[in-house]
């Protein structure tokens, strides 16, 4: 008899944890402008568990891009302009919700995403 997990994953979940390791993270160094992509919000949680939101942004020099944003509260539609100002990455763990672009998308940064 083998063991089972109590959780069950959607298919697109079970996407993000196999692509997220191939993720590639840097420190965003300068602000950023581009347009939204998508954004999965980080399901309205903040506080004792570290949620963040998973951004994808298309940069105003064409790179496509993903900005992983601590408690980030605010839900921005597709195709608006937006400020990306760099943030540390934070000492510990945290989740991050999953988009259909997390097996395309590599390049990863912190940072706090600013409609324009």
């Amino acid at each position: 008899m083998g063991c089972r997990s109590p959780y069950h994953f959607t298919s697109a979940q079970k996407t993000l944890f196999e692509c997220k390791k191939d993720w590639q993270y840097y420190t965003l160094k300068d602000t950023l402008y581009g347009e939204l992509i998508e954004q999965q919000d980080n399901g309205k949680y903040c506080g004792y568990v570290a949620f963040a939101s998973n951004t994808i942004v298309k940069t105003v020099a064409g790179d496509t891009i993903r900005i992983i944003e601590l408690c980030n509260l605010n839900k921005f539609g597709r195709g608006i302009n937006v400020k990306i100002i760099p943030q540390e990455k934070p000492p510990f763990d945290i989740a991050v919700g999953y988009t259909q672009f997390d097996c395309e998308v590599k390049k990863t940064y912190y940072g706090k995403v600013i409609k324009l």
